[in-house]
């Protein structure tokens, strides 16, 4: 008995953990076009930045008031026009949602410029799966310069 109650429980835990898997793998695919951008950034690179959104890709900042006046052009542009700073986002507290073609990433972040925490906040970031892989296509971030914490790992 305890044999046929072994393998049944074997044959029920088996999907969980390989749907499991494939969530993970799906998650990490996600993230990708995120740390594409966040390179970029750093590196002074905008053809990453580029890179990491769709045409037609939309950014807002939900600050004092919600802002579009930047584009992911204007953005790349100004990470290129911007080699004398150092621009480093970190993310933490990552989560990632999925169904099939869209996903839905929201992180806490700290942006660090020239080594001095700037600001923090919140990003949304919205991904759709083109034929060569995860893009941005909407990206709002929130601002707030007073109660900034950077977690440990990234002092």
């Amino acid at each position: 008995m305890r044999p046929l109650i072994l393998i049944c429980a074997l044959l029920i835990a088996a999907p969980l953990v390989f749907a499991s898997d494939a969530r993970e793998d799906v998650s990490q695919q996600v993230l990708i076009p995120i740390h594409t951008l966040f390179d970029g950034m750093r590196e002074s690179d905008g053809a990453k930045v580029r890179d990491a959104f769709a045409p037609n890709a939309v950014i807002h900042r939900a600050h004092a008031s919600l802002r579009n006046d930047l584009t992911p052009e204007s953005f790349a542009t100004a990470v290129e026009n911007n080699q004398d700073q150092l621009w480093d986002e970190k993310i933490w507290d990552i989560k990632v949602n999925t169904d099939e073609k869209l996903a839905s990433v929201w992180t806490q972040f700290a942006f660090i410029r020239n080594g001095e925490l700037s600001h923090c906040g919140v990003n949304s970031f919205q991904l759709y799966k083109f034929e060569d892989g995860w893009k941005i296509i909407h990206l709002v971030d929130t601002f707030r310069q007073d109660g900034c914490v950077l977690p440990e790992q990234f002092k």
